[in-house]
């Protein structure tokens, strides 16, 4: 069964939720949440990071190919 990653929306405050020492508590849960899909919150911040310029890049393609048409 494979799994398949929330929404970025999600992951991003997720990220900004533990990373926030202002509530413990809801810290230790985002963080509990980020473990379920990622090793670390840094690798959820390259995952979005890379999720970003992957659109980007399909934006880009997807211009030059009507710019062709």
């Amino acid at each position: 069964m494979s799994l398949t990653l929330p929404p970025s929306l999600l992951i991003q405050t997720w990220i900004d939720i533990a990373t926030v020492t202002q509530y413990p508590e809801a810290q230790e849960i985002a963080r509990k949440r980020l473990h379920m899909f990622f090793d670390d919150v840094n690798q959820a911040i390259l995952y979005l990071e890379m999720e970003k310029t992957n659109l980007t890049s399909k934006s880009v393609i997807n211009n030059v190919n009507q710019l062709a048409n």
